[in-house]
């Protein structure tokens, strides 16, 4: 198992937690950003460090060390079955992965990429989160308490990694709009995003129609316009395994965040990190979480999806709901939208590349269904030419 990581100078631009400012956090943090299963890791003994005995992850390292994050992201967000017997080889400490990923036929070099692992010739490990262009990595115990941080590296820079191990780098993300509800080819299409984030689509500056954004391990980067680029406002709010949701919660033409937890709502009125403005219990931990707006008065609000069934509710609130109905299977991704550009946002449902909309908030046949996207894209809805009406997008990872 591993525990040896070594001191790396902590030089670029720290990012917060939670909106907070702060110059390092711990494993709390990083379990309550990102899941990190080991909030209270004992702080594991090592050369110039403090800490004593050692425990056991669940990926044979050790909690608390470089080694074990690398392995929970390569896991969670990479989907690597990551392991310290990875293809049937001892990873051991952190100095050893460069020598075993060659073994392997790895390839290791020195290009950054989003997925890669960070590699430092002194026996430490990150993994690389993102390149906007900065290169920015999450590490634990690069101060041998570990301390968890997340940062911008740059080349010649006391932190930059010595070389970078290419296990499974992530794509980019990739959007195909249309402007009609029917099938055909796209209006737009461009890069934005990861493979891993989660997109959303929402009016963020009040401005024309709706634009794209991306949530990614509790941060949002949203952008003003459909099409490549940097994002126009990035934040933190609410946790890695949070659902999010968009909506004009209050009512004043501007689309801002929110997350579904465990069926708790926690609703933000501006697209910043801060504490909720709105927040509220509806629906089960299972469903679904869906806004919109049902009524056809005001802002938007809540509603869930249930193994087939919609409950919608008129008001951001516990309570029982307004609507209820069968519409689609459980298996179906439900989508919401306003399709003929009349009244408020009515159901629908994306099945295997099909899309079944329906004008009506109720149970029945769909207005028209058709092909558009693949079976594994995921699907966006958004008035993309700010005209009447919302028509629909595929994300593709």
């Amino acid at each position: 198992m591993s525990r040896a990581c070594a001191v790396v100078a902590a030089v670029g631009a720290v990012f917060a937690f939670g909106g907070a400012s702060a110059l390092a956090g711990t494993t709390k943090d990083a379990a309550a950003r990102y899941g990190y299963p080991y909030p209270s890791a004992p702080d594991c003994y090592e050369p110039g460090g403090s800490g004593g005995a050692c425990a056991e992850d669940q990926w044979h390292f050790f909690q608390g060390q470089c080694t074990s994050w690398v392995a929970h992201r390569l896991s969670t967000r990479s989907g690597v079955s990551f392991s310290n017997s990875y293809k049937k080889q001892r990873w051991s400490n952190a100095t050893n992965w460069k020598t075993v990923a060659k073994r392997l036929g790895i390839t290791v070099n020195k290009t950054p990429a989003v997925g890669a692992i960070a590699w430092y010739s002194k026996g430490h490990v990150a993994y690389v989160e993102e390149i906007t262009p900065k290169v920015v990595i999450s590490e634990m115990n690069y101060d041998y308490k570990n301390g968890f941080q997340r940062i911008a590296v740059s080349p010649g820079g006391r932190s930059w990694p010595t070389e970078f191990i290419h296990i499974k780098d992530l794509k980019s993300g990739s959007w195909y709009q249309r402007n009609y509800n029917s099938s055909g080819a796209s209006a737009a299409s461009f890069s934005y995003g990861q493979a891993g984030d989660r997109p959303i689509a929402g009016n963020w500056d009040g401005v024309g129609g709706d634009t794209v954004g991306v949530f990614r391990s509790g941060t949002w980067y949203l952008r003003n316009y459909n099409s490549s680029g940097s994002s126009n406002a990035s934040f933190s709010f609410g946790k890695s395994t949070d659902i999010p949701v968009v909506g004009d919660w209050n009512g004043d033409g501007k689309d801002t965040i929110g997350v579904f937890r465990s069926g708790i709502w926690y609703l933000r009125n501006s697209n910043s990190s801060g504490r909720a403005d709105i927040t509220f219990s509806y629906g089960k931990s299972t469903d679904v979480p869906i806004a919109g707006n049902w009524d056809g008065v005001g802002g938007d609000t809540v509603g869930v999806f249930r193994s087939g069934t919609w409950y919608l509710r008129n008001y951001n609130s516990s309570g029982s709901s307004n609507a209820s109905f069968s519409y689609g299977k459980s298996t179906d991704v439900p989508i919401v939208g306003n399709w003929d550009g009349v009244g408020g946002d009515t159901v629908g449902v994306f099945r295997l590349g099909t899309w079944y909309e329906r004008n009506y908030n109720s149970s029945g046949p769909s207005s028209s269904p058709f092909g558009y996207g693949r079976l594994a894209d995921r699907p966006v809805v958004g008035d993309w030419d700010g005209y009447i009406g919302d028509t629909v997008a595929v994300f593709r990872p």
